[in-house]
């Protein structure tokens, strides 16, 4: 009997288990949800939507901050600032007519679509003027890597766009969007790649410029289509009627344009992608294979391309054997290195190559070392050249015409009955040195003074010590 109720008692406790693990993910899905969700009654769609539309409008004050943060950031970009380009984009007000696109777009507004279409054009006009007159009349004129950063974007910069015109809405749709907006504008970046396309105006770069604009672009697009996707999420309503067949045409064109502007910046991604997992390979196909007993690897140099890549090793030493270089390149084959060419350049065959081609480091090292090298050489020269100036001076005092001075110091001073003149040496505890050293005898005044003035400028000597008798 016992067992028997055993028996029923067991799927009826296999169901309770069930049921309360049912219970525990439905409550975990209402958790998730509750966490997650931001459409609530609070949202109050005409503030939101009023905020968003003050910003549109370009002129006056705003065309000026605009300037501004141009100038600004095209300075950073100049100086090569990571900071002072931050400062430009925290000032800008590039995102009014962006946002304004997607919600226009996102309610039927046509009237402030057309405005924020208009006025999105004239700031970028107004960007691209202000940066082309910028770079044209500074004086620096190279490429730092802060421009070139922002002349190949990539699906990562599309990813950014996203997610940032996300945060940028969604925090606009709360009442106090202070802490999120700086961080967005600095995340969307749209203010380095407008002033690097002004770059390339100026030094006449279409490469620049196109990939900046683009970059600038791609921001601009999916800052809107975020914008567009949480409008329609948070249930703004409508401003005009639009019948289903213009609203199908409408999200056509956004499909449309977003594929073609998310299309090229795949592509790059992909081939930046690739270029970096080359040189990663590559980095330790090198330091794991290259190793001679008596040569060393001095420099390499990869060189990507799709259609071929190369690896160029520079050694210097004991001269590598052909077979042990064959052996290497049958090694370079059984990687993932597909359609890679490897190149040894030793500094005894290939001198000329070698010299021309070594990297800018070890360039430097050696323009370095013969620096110190010539450095230690001139300064034992000009220890000797001092050492020959001190013997020649010692041997001066004999080359002087003594007779034609006896004549002229025994009329100027005829109560002088003798002189010594000559280099005495002078010993103290920091140093050894000749001063040369005058003697004399008088029978009458005294006029040593005197005497050791008319031989310094006679003799061309300096600071002669008196000694009488």
């Amino acid at each position: 009997m016992q067992e028997i109720k055993k028996t029923s008692e067991a799927p009826k406790n296999k169901k309770n288990l069930l049921k309360q693990l049912g219970k525990l993910i439905s409550d975990s899905f209402d958790l998730l949800r509750e966490t997650l969700r931001f459409n609530d009654a609070h949202i109050n769609h005409e503030e939101v939507r009023n905020n968003i539309l003050k910003d549109i409008p370009f002129k006056g004050y705003n065309v000026w901050i605009l300037i501004c943060s141009i100038v600004i950031c095209s300075v950073g970009l100049n100086i090569n600032s990571t900071a002072v380009v931050i400062g430009a984009m925290l000032i800008s007000p590039l995102m009014g007519p962006i946002l304004g696109l997607g919600l226009s777009i996102g309610t039927n507004d046509l009237d402030n679509l057309k405005s924020s279409i208009k006025n999105f054009l004239i700031a970028l006009a107004v960007s691209l003027l202000t940066s082309t007159i910028f770079f044209l009349i500074t004086p620096l004129h190279d490429a730092q890597s802060e421009l070139l950063a922002r002349t190949q974007p990539t699906f990562l910069d599309a990813l950014i766009a996203i997610f940032g015109g996300l945060a940028g809405i969604i925090a606009v749709s709360r009442k106090d969007a202070s802490n999120v907006f700086p961080g967005v504008a600095i995340a969307t970046a749209l203010m380095p790649p407008i002033c690097t396309a002004g770059y390339g105006i100026a030094n006449g770069n279409m490469h620049f410029f196109l990939g900046a604009l683009y970059l600038f672009l791609l921001n601009s697009v999916f800052i809107s289509i975020a914008t567009l996707v949480i409008v329609r999420y948070l249930h703004f309503p409508f401003i005009s009627f639009v019948d289903k067949q213009m609203e199908k045409k409408v999200k056509r064109y956004i499909i449309i344009v977003s594929a073609i502007i998310i299309i090229p910046s795949a592509y790059l991604f992909f081939e930046v992608t690739q270029e970096s997992i080359f040189y990663a390979r590559a980095d330790k196909f090198t330091k794991e294979t290259f190793i001679f007993k008596g040569s060393e690897v001095i420099n390499h140099k990869f060189i990507y391309d799709k259609k071929g890549s190369t690896i160029e090793i520079f050694m210097i030493g004991k001269h590598i054997p052909d077979e042990v270089i064959w052996a290497w390149k049958q090694e370079l084959k059984n990687t993932d290195l597909n359609n890679t060419v490897l190149k040894i350049i030793q500094n005894k065959d290939n001198s000329d190559e070698l010299a021309g081609s070594i990297g800018a480091k070890v360039k430097a090292g050696i323009i370095e070392e013969l620096y110190q090298k010539n450095s230690l050489d001139l300064q034992e020269k000009n220890t000797e050249i001092d050492s020959l100036k001190k013997e020649i001076k010692l041997l001066k005092g004999a080359s002087f015409d003594w007779n034609q001075l006896k004549k002229e110091i025994f009329i100027q001073y005829p109560q002088l009955d003798n002189l010594s003149f000559g280099k005495s040496i002078n010993v103290s505890p920091n140093k050894i040195d000749t001063i040369p050293t005058l003697i004399t005898l008088w029978n009458g005044d005294d006029k040593s003074i005197q005497l050791k003035n008319w031989l310094e400028v006679r003799l061309g000597e300096n600071d002669i010590r008196i000694v009488t008798q």
